[in-house]
């Protein structure tokens, strides 16, 4: 009887060993044992186990993530299985494992199991500011954006390898501090982001986006949710551009998502911080990554169609700058009024990089101005006109209309007397085929094909701006210069910061001498400084420089207001940066120091536009310095009536505007085309001196033969009651710097701009 006992306690033993070597229970295994020796029971079993979404074996995956290496997390952590899976006997003899259909979680992301070491309150994060960014637990009226919203919430694989879950961290660290992943803003620039706005609820539920209103019109047709959110990104794309409705939890008084024109009672500021939905949203990672199943972290590249962008507006928000019609077309018949819809450009299709055309092609073009115009928006009382932040897109190429026609999106001037159009259409600028297979007939030597300067075929926006050199994850700051250089940098960059080398791969393939040196990158004398500067960071330092004087020139063209005696005394460093004085003064961020109207305010007395830029109902009303009401062949061609029309001379003052804020808004201007903004900056400037395209923004200097800003020399552009002067207003490099740069290539002969 004695064998038969023994036989039976050893393979009771057996068993119960067998048991301790699976996949473990609820309960994690004992702490004796490494994650990887806990885990090996499941890895001879699962193996094989591809990642459907990846395409590499899990077990591979995992080994690299820190839940390995760092001894973290092994297969029971998450996945959990009941107690006796797999049992002994399956090990050899097959079978389906012994327990409840829940013996396993499937799914731990969907199941909270995550939650167990990275949860809200006491979680495992690198830093505590890595949990806060992930968790929005301010439940004011004030919460801020966070990384885990209402949508991702038991979704952490929108952004991350529920298995790998380290390898894609310097791109997940670099995303955070680029202006898609940030949740705190930007030092010095643009400071207040997310904090601002609870973006989900800023959509239309009764429009389309060929018919919403990208203008301020409390909320009700708003467009912001198709870029300020990443759920309204993917709804935008995946509807053909057209589903801009608002997403969120309902609200009990109407029974739909929260918008901010529900409660035009509520607190001041946005309407939206009364939402029970107390998340925001922000770029996330499955915003441009998706395989085309819904799964983001295999980090495939998401599929968008060429892009076509609504650019409608209306000011009926106040009676009294209703677009209540203009003039009647040229060729006769009635005048055309009202708001502006089903306004659509469509963009080049660059690959890849229409996800980021999506957002980047600005609200409003320089179009918008004309087209306000002519429907009789009296501009004298009406807000500015902007194109929104970083509408590069709308720099680079050149879309279409409705008709087919190739149009600019800055606001292009006619010449006096002319009926056409400056010639704005720059076919030496090359930035719009970098990543693609069109022909370059410029770059013959380096390659005829644009997809030269990036091999992958992405299109310019991820060839130049995600094409870093080396593998150190820089790609995803989206920054193709050094990283302190970026105003949006936020770990103690200022814009100011100087660009002090080129970390995309594309520049060089142009940029660069026969010797193999890239242009960007040499360091040399700056001869009107008298300083050393890398010669990109030059070019930048002229944009500021250039882009200052014009913001002075319009703060005086368009105001009329004296400035404090302390600031007469010392203009560069103005004091008194209120609304009801000081004329010429930039804020710290560089725009003119205007009130929230284009110009300021025209009903007080004391703030008048220049005589010659003021609106004026009829031609009747027209005093002597008027330099006429209605601009002498400026004949424009309405994109959605076909009809040709007069422009009046505050549609070019408006447009000037529009053209600063266009540059002003995109910091990289000076880059992402060069020859397009300094001629759009030339002919506003040479515009607002005296209401005249005649070539009077450049001086030629008879002495050096050198082209500088004209500084009036004391006679200058009289106004109502002072006399402008560059040299009060710019120190003397900056005068020098935006001289060069506006002026240096000046043909003034019979075309006065700078040429390419």
């Amino acid at each position: 009887m004695l064998f038969p006992i023994r036989l039976a306690l050893y393979v009771a033993s057996v068993v119960l060993l067998l048991s301790l070597f699976g996949c473990g229970e609820r309960t994690v295994v004992g702490q004796s044992s490494s994650k990887n020796e806990q885990s090996q029971a499941c890895i001879d079993c699962h193996q094989g186990a591809v990642n459907p979404v990846t395409g590499k074996l899990i077990v591979d995956e995992w080994k690299l993530s820190h839940h390995s290496t760092f001894n973290g997390a092994g297969c029971a952590d998450c996945h959990e299985p009941e107690a006796g899976h797999p049992t002994g006997c399956n090990l050899c003899h097959g079978g389906t494992p012994v327990g409840a259909t829940t013996h396993v979680s499937n799914n731990p992301d969907r199941d909270s199991k995550c939650n167990k070491c990275h949860g809200r309150w006491t979680g495992l994060f690198p830093t505590s500011g890595t949990r806060v960014a992930h968790f929005n637990n301010n439940t004011s009226v004030n919460y801020p954006g966070s990384y885990v919203s209402s949508q991702y919430e038991k979704n952490c694989r929108k952004c991350h390898n529920p298995h790998d879950t380290t390898t894609a961290r310097n791109h997940l660290k670099d995303w955070a501090t680029s202006g898609h992943g940030t949740v705190t803003g930007f030092n010095d620039f643009r400071t207040a982001t997310r904090d601002d706005f609870d973006f989900k609820t800023a959509g239309s539920f009764e429009l389309k986006a060929s018919q919403a209103l990208s203008d301020g019109t409390n909320g009700k047709y708003q467009v912001c949710v198709r870029c300020h959110t990443t759920t309204g990104f993917i709804n935008y794309v995946d509807s053909g551009f057209s589903d801009v409705s608002p997403f969120g939890a309902n609200d009990p008084k109407t029974g739909k998502p929260f918008r901010m024109d529900d409660y035009p009672s509520g607190p001041s500021g946005f309407r939206s911080k009364l939402s029970t939905d107390k998340s925001k949203e922000l770029t996330n990672c499955n915003a441009c990554h998706d395989n085309g199943a819904g799964s983001a972290y295999g980090y495939n590249l998401r599929s968008v169609p060429q892009v076509t962008t609504y650019y409608n507006f209306s000011s009926s928000k106040s009676a009294s700058v209703a677009m209540k019609g203009g003039p009647a077309p040229i060729s006769g018949g009635n005048p055309v009024g009202g708001a502006i819809r089903g306004f659509g450009l469509t963009f080049p299709d660059v690959g890849a990089s229409n996800i980021c055309v999506v957002c980047h092609s600005g609200r409003m073009t320089g179009l918008d101005v004309k087209m306000a115009d002519i429907r009789g928006l009296e501009l004298d009382k009406a807000g500015r006109i902007t194109n929104h932040f970083r509408g590069a897109a709308e720099l680079v190429f050149r879309p279409l209309d409705k008709n087919g026609n190739a149009v600019g999106t800055g606001f292009e001037f006619y010449s006096s007397g002319s009926a056409k159009l400056q010639n704005y259409n720059n076919v030496t600028f090359t930035h719009d085929i970098i990543g693609t297979t069109a022909t370059n007939p410029l770059r013959l030597p380096e390659g005829s094909k644009g997809m030269a300067s990036d091999s992958r075929g992405y299109g310019p926006c991820i060839g130049c701006h995600m094409n870093a050199k080396g593998n150190d994850g820089t790609s995803h700051t989206f920054l193709p210069v050094n990283r302190s250089a970026s105003s949006t940098y936020r770990n103690g960059a200022t814009p100011s910061d100087p660009i002090t080398g080129v970390t995309s791969k594309s520049c060089a393939v142009c940029h660069t001498d026969a010797a193999g040196v890239m242009e960007w990158d040499v360091t040399g004398l700056d001869t009107l400084s008298g300083t050393t500067i890398n010669m990109l960071e030059l070019q930048k330092q002229e944009f500021k420089a250039t882009a200052k004087a014009f913001a002075r020139l319009l703060a005086f063209a368009v105001d009329s207001r004296l400035p404090t005696a302390a600031d007469s005394a010392n203009p560069l460093n103005p004091t008194n940066t209120s609304t009801t004085n000081n004329r010429v003064w930039i804020d710290s961020e560089g725009r003119p120091g205007t009130p929230s109207n284009w110009y300021g305010s025209n009903t007080d007395g004391k703030i008048r536009l220049q005589p010659w830029l003021r609106t004026n109902v009829t031609p009747s009303n027209t005093d002597s310095a008027l330099q006429n009401y209605f601009l002498p062949g400026a004949e424009f061609a309405d994109p959605l009536t076909g009809q040709k029309y007069q422009l009046r001379t505050a549609a070019y003052t408006m447009g000037a505007a529009y053209n600063f804020y266009m540059l002003y808004y995109d910091t990289g201007a000076f880059v992402h085309n060069r020859r397009y903004i300094k001629r759009l900056i030339f002919d506003s400037m040479d515009w607002l001196d005296d209401a005249k395209l005649n070539k009077s923004v450049c001086d030629p200097d008879t002495t050096n033969h050198a082209n500088s800003l004209n500084t009036y020399g004391g006679a200058g552009i009289a106004g109502v009651n002072d006399t402008f002067r560059y040299s009060d207003v710019l120190t003397a490099n900056e005068l020098k710097w935006a001289g060069y740069y506006i002026c240096r290539t000046a043909n003034l002969g019979t075309d006065h701009r700078p040429k390419p």
